[in-house]
């Protein structure tokens, strides 16, 4: 049984921070992908993580890489954060793998592109890079990873 964050036996303070603050990222980026056809039939599994669940089906991972922060005014600052997202696919075909793995990983892109509040729960994002990660040999696992950078104000 894998742990939750219930599991964990956190101070509560320490719980509700950790809901309040990484969730809606997180969870407004699988949302918006979720409600892409595409990627809603293709996508099997959908994880919080900041890097790749193995298996057998296509997998989309998201998960915080980092928080930057510039003094906005008395009482926030500009908060850039980094997230990674992870698209992970199996495909013996490795021209087709590769093929497919940009082709969904362009359409991710144009899909945040368009909603660039997370659902408003950003004041900005902005997809920085899409990069592929490759195999040696024969191996029919494709990965990519897009860098979302998002804009949010946290208060001091």
């Amino acid at each position: 049984m894998e742990p939750t964050i219930e599991s964990l036996r956190l101070p509560g303070d320490l719980l509700k921070t950790i809901e309040e603050d990484l969730d809606p990222i997180i969870e407004g980026v699988i949302k918006i992908l979720k409600a892409d056809s595409l990627l809603s039939e293709i996508v099997k599994k959908w994880e919080k993580t900041n890097g790749i669940i193995p298996g057998k089906n296509c997998t989309i991972s998201i998960g915080w890489e980092s928080d930057h922060f510039d003094e906005y005014d008395r009482q926030r600052d500009e908060a850039n954060q980094v997230y990674k997202i992870w698209l992970q696919r199996d495909d013996k075909n490795i021209e087709r793998g590769e093929a497919v793995n940009r082709i969904l990983a362009r359409r991710i892109r144009d899909i945040l592109v368009k909603d660039y509040t997370l659902g408003g729960v950003a004041a900005v994002s902005y997809v920085r890079s899409i990069e592929a990660l490759y195999a040696d040999g024969e191996d029919p696992l494709h990965i990519s990873t897009i860098t979302l950078e998002v804009k949010t104000y946290a208060k001091r």
